[in-house]
């Protein structure tokens, strides 16, 4: 009997360790597999990140560029209209001082009538009682 029994049950045992083996190679392979898969998915977000940082910064680089283009634009700009009014504040003085001085002669002369002094040249005032 144990001659039958032993065999048989050897035969089991082997069959068990077959399929236990099996399955070790199996999950070592699924395991290899995920291992792969989980490199390349590292892989491809380490360049996912490298890209994304790399369009980030030439994103920044444009954007400054435009800032400071913008800005250039902008300071042209303020200095034309600053520029323009100072000439229009400039005319506007002018025009105003030359006023200022056509008021003052007339006003002058105005008084130099009424204290009957009469004009003999640019600088040269008299009064009608010195003049003979």
């Amino acid at each position: 009997m144990y001659a039958f029994i032993i065999p048989k049950i050897d035969d089991i045992i082997k069959q068990r360790r077959q399929k236990i083996d099996a399955f070790i190679q199996k999950a070592e392979k699924i395991n290899a597999q995920a291992l792969s898969s989980l490199d390349k998915y590292h892989k491809a977000l380490d360049k996912a990140k490298n890209s994304a940082e790399t369009a980030i910064a030439q994103n920044r680089q444009d954007l400054d560029k435009t800032i400071a283009e913008k800005k250039a634009e902008i300071e042209d700009a303020l200095a034309k209209k600053i520029a323009d009014s100072e000439y229009v504040l400039a005319k506007q003085k002018q025009e105003t001082l030359d006023a200022i001085e056509h008021i003052s002669q007339q006003l002058a002369d105005d008084i130099m009538q009424k204290l009957d002094i009469k004009k003999i040249g640019p600088n040269k005032n008299t009064h009608n009682s010195d003049i003979k």
